[in-house]
């Protein structure tokens, strides 16, 4: 039996690729984070550096990337993604050939014409071009390292809901949506509640970070509760000025498991539970 409720989106993967022996290439930044509004010049410096024994060639690309709601990266072909920054971004350049020790900056910057009404993110990628002894080219154009592009402008608005919640065998899952404009880092939990509004279990959610438009699905354990009424209170700070919470009535039956009945998709206090107020401002403040 199913339960509707609403949940979180977010994070982010991408880290350096292990270098190979022919080439150990490093890059000095794990992320790159540009603000077009920036009264200096909204652009950014990648130090990349040979730390192997022989000279190398590399490309230095612009790819694109997104998150599945499991929270798995993948990357996709240019432009697959909606929220890529696409050709409003620029890497240059695009081609190096470094010595043993040697290091070049990369230079990532935004194009003359580029706009923005959200935030949106690419990232660079760093592959070897040059044969190492004894392999094919398919075999060396490995990458090297990746980082994370992001292009954010300042004022964008923050906004989440948890849109579902089902009850499935010994599980509950929850669902989050980022529905702003920039990606967000949540922080989250269920409650059972008695009917005398008594906390009887808390089960967190990992605190991740969901991109702009994504979903991200939760699912943790069902708590172990002896028959009778409960209260089920999903709740997910997004870092909005307001909490998004569900919450739904829950029968714990000792011969027929469990069911579930009204559901209620909460924004902030309501009078959906009496201690709701009280439960919003204990999560917000711990």
């Amino acid at each position: 039996m199913r339960l509707h409720l609403r949940c979180l989106a977010a994070l982010l993967f991408l880290g350096t690729a292990a270098p190979s022996v022919f080439a150990q290439i490093t890059v000095n930044r794990k992320s790159v984070t540009l603000d077009p509004a920036s009264t200096n010049d909204p652009a950014a410096n990648l130090t990349v550096r040979n730390g192997g024994a022989s000279a190398v060639q590399l490309s230095v690309q612009l790819e694109d990337w997104d998150v599945d709601a499991q929270g798995a990266s993948h990357w996709r072909k240019p432009g697959a993604v909606t929220g890529s920054c696409g050709r409003r971004v620029s890497l240059s350049p695009a081609v190096m050939q470094l010595a043993p020790g040697e290091q070049r900056v990369v230079r990532v910057s935004l194009t003359a014409s580029a706009q923005f009404d959200a935030e949106c993110w690419s990232a660079a990628v760093i592959r070897s071009t040059s044969l190492e002894p004894g392999k094919t080219r398919s075999d060396t154009a490995a990458i090297h390292a990746t980082v994370p592009l992001y292009v954010t402008p300042s004022g964008l608005s923050v906004d989440g809901e948890l849109s579902d919640m089902y009850v499935t065998g010994d599980s509950l899952e929850v669902i989050f949506r980022n529905i702003g404009k920039v990606r967000t880092n949540i922080v989250g939990e269920i409650q059972v509640q008695t009917i005398g509004d008594s906390v009887v279990a808390t089960v967190p959610l990992d605190s991740v970070t969901v991109l702009v438009g994504a979903t991200r699905r939760f699912r943790v354990a069902m708590p172990k509760l002896p028959p009778g009424q409960y209260l089920l209170v999903a709740l997910v700070d997004y870092g909005g000025e307001q909490l998004t919470a569900v919450q739904a009535a829950l029968e714990i039956r000792s011969s027929s498991g469990w069911r579930v009945h009204a559901k209620a998709k909460l924004r902030a206090a309501c009078g959906c539970s009496m201690n709701f107020d009280a439960i919003l401002n204990a999560f917000r403040t711990r």
